[in-house]
């Protein structure tokens, strides 16, 4: 990858693997890390790695999917102070290779799974606030 990073989302559209978001470990000693916003995808076709337009918000801990021919993603989290989860839910359009702002989860969440199926996009588990608290079994199905 181009950014090196854990906690990113990632997505399959088409024949690229989109990676997104993320955390960085600025001092292991310390423990402290950041969060980033960068988006990049890996073509297979060219075997190469592309920069794309950043997510508006920089978060890890979110979970990716498609739906429709775009990426979702869907809430993470922030260590760094304020620490605090997020309920965003935001989606990349391909065709004009931007991210707007598309809902807002039922509850904060990172940690998450998602997985698109016939009848909505499932988020499965995570926790409800930061740094593993609130750990939850949570199933909602979201329908774009």
């Amino acid at each position: 990858m181009l950014t090196p990073r854990n906690s990113a989302a990632a997505a399959v559209l088409g024949s690229r693997l989109h990676v997104i978001g993320g955390r960085q470990v600025k001092d292991v000693r310390a423990g402290r890390s950041v969060n980033v916003s960068t988006h990049e995808a890996y073509d297979l076709a060219q075997d190469r790695w592309e920069e794309l337009k950043d997510l508006p918000e920089a978060l890890a801990g979110a979970a990716a999917t498609v739906w429709g021919g775009c990426i979702y993603v869907f809430g993470g989290e922030r260590l760094a102070p304020p620490e605090r989860a997020f309920a965003d839910v935001w989606k990349y359009d391909p065709a004009t290779k931007d991210w707007t702002h598309h809902d807002v989860m039922p509850e904060t969440r990172h940690g998450l799974g998602a997985i698109a199926l016939e009848d909505g996009i499932h988020l499965l588990g995570g926790a409800t606030g930061p740094n593993m608290q609130g750990t939850c079994d949570h199933h909602h199905v979201f329908t774009p």
